[in-house]
C-alpha cells in the first residue's frame, strides 16, 4: 500500500473579505525615529526603550477626541519611547495608565481638557 502526505486545510487568506479601515494619519516611519532620538531612553523606569506608546490610547482618542488637548493622536506629545516592559506595565491598569499621562504632563503640560 502506498503512503500518501496527510493533505490539512492551512488557508493562506481569511475567507472573510477585508473591512475597509480608515486611512491611517499621520504616524510615519519618520515619526517613530524622531520619538526614539526625542527620549533616547525609557521614560518610565530610564532603561533601553524599543517602543513608542501612545500616551492617550488609540481607542480612548477615537471615542471622545474633544477631552484632549491635541487634535491627533500621534501628536507627537501623546507619544513616548518606553521599553517592553513598562509598555505592558502602563496597559496592565488604569492606575499605571493615569501614572504614564501623569508623567508625560510633566513634561509638555496637559493633555487633558478640564472637566
Amino acid at each position: 500500500m502506498r503512503r500518501t502526505p496527510l493533505k490539512r486545510y492551512t488557508p493562506l487568506r481569511s475567507r472573510r473579505p477585508r473591512r475597509k479601515t480608515a486611512k491611517r494619519t499621520t504616524y510615519t516611519k519618520e515619526l517613530r525615529e524622531y520619538i526614539r532620538e526625542r527620549d533616547e531612553y525609557c521614560r518610565v523606569c530610564g532603561g533601553r526603550g524599543d517602543q513608542v506608546h501612545h500616551v492617550i490610547p488609540r481607542g480612548r482618542f477615537k471615542v471622545h477626541p474633544e477631552r484632549y488637548t491635541f487634535s491627533d493622536v500621534h501628536d507627537e506629545r501623546n507619544l513616548m519611547w518606553i521599553c517592553w516592559r513598562c509598555h505592558n506595565w502602563a496597559h496592565h491598569s488604569e492606575a499605571n495608565l493615569q501614572a504614564v499621562i501623569a508623567l508625560q504632563e510633566q513634561r509638555f503640560g496637559p493633555l487633558r481638557k478640564a472637566a
